[in-house]
């Protein structure tokens, strides 16, 4: 048992460095596109960029829709159905991704109306229909814990992304060309993940069509597939709702800010992604093994997304002057606003992970359309007051919200007994010190308000949780069995 713990231990190690290697070269790739596009071509030309890839991001999910994570799950627990469980994801994408390229082209045509938005949603919709294709290939990856093949193809990715941006700034080439190079990283990606997979997992030739598997796994996708959907909107409906009254300046202003909000949600999916066929297999075993990896999961997770806010809070205006410039020195007040939120965009994300392998999709999908519900009202109505700042007090009220709900419903499912009581105790703690710190005069404006608040409670669920542990860590990589 001690050598099989060991070596899980490795592989959780090494394929957590593969993954979070791959997507950072990946991320990074997106967010020097986006410095490059803020210095280069100034707010107006990010704000184009921004809403884009908001509409992108969202399109990206459709070809999707839950399929991904099933398959996933199914070649985590039953590698042998490798042929089949590809070849039915890869027709049922085919499909799907004929209905995005009709869709694409009536966004383009009738909803898109301002031209420079237009062109760059044309291109990042091309390399998303790439991407796509990528994706499939490394659920397959994932189900195997082959996380290495990921961190490679996103490498070549970022090479030949990043070869081809400097080109283009040799040549100073129009942004159009600039954000086309995308489209070459995300070509060979998708290419070199192709070959990989047939050289090294041998899948077997395609077979005869069959559209009933496809239905199957449509029909047990879709309620995944529909959460991960409000979950991407929820993430993007600040910049589509402020495209609806601000000009391109205003949305490049926030997307600045957004940036950092974003980061909390990839490193939470890429952690995930690295535990959930752990999370997954764990069903099999007594319940009180599933219930202690999910409250040391969540208590280390909170912590870290904590530590993480406190930082972007008190840095925001160096991290915002060194990456886009003295130009948005009017994002500092936004991110100012968002950064207290980020523990809840991380725990959010982790129990979404945590409610699939528990089959409580349908619980996680009512939060989530309550949360997203209250969010695109308090957006729409603030966003005509105050802009940019409106907006991004409506996505920390819909990520508290979220959290509250699911927190709730995996507290009444007896899944954090020992957890559950504790974040209470934190949240009041926090909420407590805040009305006396207001109360006093000590603070005077709303940011400071969530800061203080946020940053209060992670330090009350270090007192009524306990700190981490190096055994409760050893915990996570082993797969819940120490």
């Amino acid at each position: 048992m001690a050598v099989f713990l060991q070596t899980e231990e490795r592989r959780t190690a090494a394929n957590a460095a593969s993954i979070f290697g791959a997507e950072a070269v990946s991320r990074l790739t997106t967010f020097v596109m986006a410095m490059v596009i803020a210095r280069r071509f100034g707010p107006q030309a990010l704000g184009e960029y921004a809403y884009a890839l908001a509409w992108v991001g969202i399109l990206l999910v459709l070809p999707d829709m839950g399929s991904h994570l099933l398959t996933t799950r199914e070649l985590a627990a039953r590698p042998e159905r490798l042929s089949v469980a590809l070849w039915r994801l890869m027709f049922l994408k085919a499909g799907l991704l004929a209905g995005v390229v009709v869709m694409t082209a009536l966004l383009a045509e009738f909803a898109i109306h301002d031209e420079g938005r237009r062109l760059l949603f044309l291109i990042l919709a091309a390399r998303m229909i790439l991407h796509s294709v990528s994706l499939g290939c490394a659920a397959v990856f994932k189900a195997f814990e082959r996380m290495h093949y990921i961190a490679v193809t996103q490498m070549v990715n970022g090479f030949a992304c990043f070869g081809a941006l400097g080109v283009c700034l040799l040549l100073r080439t129009s942004l159009i060309a600039v954000v086309g190079v995308l489209v070459v990283g995300q070509a060979f990606e998708t290419w070199l993940a192709w070959r990989i997979l047939f050289r090294r997992f041998n899948p077997g030739p395609a077979p005869k069509w069959n559209w009933k598997p496809l239905a199957g796994l449509f029909s047990m996708a879709a309620p995944v597939g529909i959460v991960i959907l409000l979950q991407t909107i929820g993430l993007r409906l600040d910049i589509l709702i402020l495209g609806i009254f601000a000009p391109n300046r205003e949305l490049g202003r926030l997307q600045a800010a957004a940036w950092f909000i974003t980061l909390s949600f990839l490193l939470a999916t890429l952690l995930m992604t690295v535990l959930f066929p752990k999370l997954a297999r764990l069903g099999r075993f007594p319940g009180i093994e599933r219930i202690r990896y999910v409250e040391t999961l969540l208590q280390h997770g909170t912590l870290f997304a904590a530590a993480l806010a406190a930082i972007a809070w008190l840095a925001a205006p160096y991290l915002i002057e060194a990456f886009f410039g003295k130009q948005f020195g009017s994002a500092i007040s936004l991110l100012h606003i968002l950064a207290p939120a980020i523990p809840f965009v991380f725990i959010n994300t982790v129990l979404f992970y945590v409610f699939v392998a528990a089959d409580r999709r349908k619980t996680y999908l009512v939060a989530l359309s309550f949360s997203l519900v209250c969010g695109l009202v308090a957006a729409y109505v603030l966003a005509a007051h105050w802009g940019a700042t409106g907006v991004v007090w409506a996505d920390f009220e819909r990520e508290f919200v979220e959290c509250v709900l699911l927190l709730f419903c995996l507290d009444r499912a007896c899944l954090i007994p020992n957890l559950g009581p504790a974040l209470f105790k934190a949240a009041v703690w926090g909420a407590s010190f805040t009305a006396i710190a207001f109360a006093a005069g000590w603070v005077h404006n709303g940011e400071v308000c969530a800061a203080i608040w946020s940053f209060t409670t992670a330090a009350g669920l270090l007192v009524f949780a306990g700190p981490p542990r190096w055994r409760q860590i050893v915990l996570l990589a082993a797969g819940g069995r120490v």
